[in-house]
Parts: structure tokens; sequence; C-alpha cells
């Protein structure tokens, strides 16, 4: 094959003597055609046969399609130059491959897709705990294993995330595993064996063991829809992935607004002065979907005698999940010592928790009191007495 960046490659079959030359003569490239988008085809293969497989789902992002009765395969108008390409057919395990281009172009990825069950394990029966979650919750996952030989073996168990469109969103291990040690610290390595130790099941020749996972998933703030949940069993020793098995998962639309926080600063002001203040909010967001909502505030004085209010459309998107909102600022006569409330009311149809109050302190004005005493009160000339000077400072209420 002839190729050269910015040209369509030449493939050329020649046969050449066992000794001597062959003359190719002049070998024209045609100057490729620039593209803004990137076509993907390639082949679905048995990774132990070789045999094409047919209806093999291959998808990227949004784009999906299926194999041919020969495997083959065709995406078209991806825009993204960096991507996962994934492939799934019934009876093998899941198969992806990252994608990193310069610049769009045609391009060829064949995928070898192997056999679930081929190294005798078998994954059934993956459960979720229930069909559905909502936001940021954490999804229960199990799954039975089956050992179908007649030798122990040992395997660790992953899990992937995939959504609709066969895009991994998460690869984690089922069990509680910490990082590779990048020491070469004894006691660190001893560590990671036991976990790894902790974390690996052990079968029986013909066990089948039901496993509840240590590490759920966390929905996070992930659209509503559907995704799927597999579970991979890998051997122990040489981390390959000898089965899997699937679940469907469905994330619903959720509006949560947990916690409203009120704030003001300064949180201390004096008495008969003029304070400059800040009145702020701070509000957790937990929702999947964008929020409408309607934040209403209001400080008061001492004698609960209003000093401001207002009030602040929201328009909240699940990625701002902490809102740092100012309310208003303002300069305040303060006339009056004690604690002056911002309360908080939020309208909203999403489920919320009870805001939160805050309070600007005043205290009160303090007047210095001097008392003293002399004792003895009388001294004798030329006697040698000790005397003793008591002054008192008390602080009194100013007002």
């Amino acid at each position: 094959m002839l190729s050269r960046p910015g040209y369509d490659s030449v493939l050329l079959s020649v046969v050449v003597p066992a000794t001597g030359r062959a003359a190719l003569g002049d070998i024209l490239l045609t100057a490729s055609e620039p593209v803004s988008t990137t076509r993907i085809t390639g082949r679905i293969t048995d990774a132990d046969s070789g045999a094409a497989i047919e209806g093999a789902q291959v998808s990227v992002f949004g784009s999906s399609t299926t194999s041919d009765s020969n495997g083959f395969y065709q995406l078209d108008g991806i825009t993204s130059l960096e991507f996962v390409i994934g492939a799934n057919a019934t009876g093998y395990v899941f198969g992806s491959a990252p994608v990193s281009l310069s610049q769009p172009r045609a391009l060829t990825m064949d995928i070898a897709l192997m056999p679930a069950n081929a190294g005798g394990i078998q994954v059934s029966q993956v459960t979720t705990g229930q069909p559905a979650y909502g936001a940021y919750q954490r999804v229960a996952l199990s799954a039975t294993l089956t050992n179908l030989t007649v030798r122990e073996r040992r395997l660790l168990l992953y899990v992937l995330i995939t959504d609709n469109n066969n895009q991994i969103l998460d690869r984690f291990p089922g069990a509680d595993l910490p990082a590779l040690p990048d020491t070469d610290n004894a006691e660190a390595w001893e560590h990671y064996k036991q976990h790894l130790s902790d974390a690996t099941e052990v079968l029986a020749p013909n066990e089948s063991r039901h496993v509840e996972l240590a590490m759920g998933w966390n929905s996070g703030r992930q659209a509503p829809g559907q995704y799927r949940v597999t579970i991979q069993a890998l051997d122990a020793d040489t981390s390959q992935v000898l089965a899997e098995a699937a679940a469907p998962l469905l994330i619903e639309p959720t509006q949560a607004l947990p916690s409203l926080t009120a704030e003001i600063t300064p949180a201390f002001a004096l008495l008969d002065s003029n304070a400059d203040l800040t009145l702020g909010a701070l509000l957790r967001n937990a929702s999947n979907v964008p929020v409408d909502a309607s934040l209403s505030w209001t400080l008061a004085d001492p004698d609960n005698q209003i000093l401001s209010s207002g009030r602040q459309d929201l328009q909240i998107t699940p990625e701002q999940t902490n809102l740092q909102l100012t309310l208003e600022n303002l300069q305040q006569q303060i006339s009056r010592s004690g604690n002056y409330p911002l309360t908080l009311t939020l309208d909203t149809a999403a489920t919320q928790g009870t805001p939160e109050a805050a309070q600007l302190f005043v205290p009160p004005t303090v007047r210095l009191q001097v008392e003293q005493d002399l004792t003895p009160q009388q001294l004798i000339p030329g006697a040698e007495r000790r005397s003793q000077v008591r002054i008192l400072i008390k602080g009194v209420d100013g007002e």
C-alpha cells in the first residue's frame, strides 16, 4: 500500500521474480477531498474463528448501525475528533476502541468480539436493585457467577456503564480496589495485594454463586433515559474478560433542590453605623433536568420590621450543582442592637429542603464605668504602712 497524508491510498498487487527487479512505473496519488465529518467503515468478526458477525450494533455518540451478513458496517457524519466506537452482539462480550483524529477523514475500524462464556465462566441474573433511579442515587448491583469447568477459577468483577448509543460512561471494579502503588515500598504493595485478594471471587468446579457487588454506581446528573449495566468477569491472573451479562437501567427525570442557605456579609455590624451589606444565598442542586424557581428574600430588624425585600427568578441547569447567588447589595442604617434575620422562600416545582436563615448581629453599645477604692483611707505621717488601690472597670449597657 502506498499512502501519504492528504492523498488517497493506493493498494498494489505485484508479482516479483525470485531474483531481479519489478518496474512499477509512475504511480499517481489522487489528492483527498477535504471533508467536514468522519466516515467509519469496517467489519465485525468472531475473535476466535474470524467469522463475520451479522446484526452487531455499532455506535458512536448518536450514530448507530448494524453489521450486514458479511459483518460489514458503515457510520457517517461523525463530527467529533475524539470518540469511542462500541460494538455489541448477542452472545459476545462488548467491544470498544478509543479514536483520536487530527482532522475528519475516512477511517477503517475492524472489531473482533470475544464469545461470551468462552472461558467456561457464565455471568447471569444481573440486577440493579430497582428498575429505575433518580439523579444522584446509588445503584446497587448484583449478578450470578457460574463456573462451568472442572477446575477452580479466580475472578475479578468489573462494571461497565453505557448509554443508549453504546458510549462508555464509566468502568470500575466491583470491589474496593486501591490504585496500583507508584512506589517500591513493600508495605504499600502488601496492602494492595490484600485488597486484590479480598476482591477476588474464587469459584469451585461447577459452583454457582450470587454476588452482591460492594461498589455501586452513582447516577449523578446523567440525563434521563435508558442505560445499560454490564458486569464482566475477568480472569484474576490474566485480566482477560471471560464472560459478561447486562441489564437495562432507567434514569428518571429528577428536579431536586435539597438545600438553600442564606448568607449576610459581614455577619456583624456596629450600632449607629451605616453598614455596607451583601445579601446572598447558596443553593445546592441535585437535578438531572433544568429547574425553574423563584427566590424571595426579606431582611428585618430585631422588631421584625422589614428593611429590605426582593425576588429573583432562576433558571438552573443540571451542571450548576452549587449556585452562589448575590441577592442585593445595600447600605443600612443600624439603629437597634440585636439580630437582623435574612429569610428565604423558594417557589418551585422541584422537591426542596427547608431554607436556612442567616442573621446580622449588632451588639449593644457598651459604656465603661470606673470605680476606685483606697485602703486605708488615712495615713499617719512618718508611719510605714502599705496602701492598696483598687480600680474596677465595668462595661454596662449604653442604650
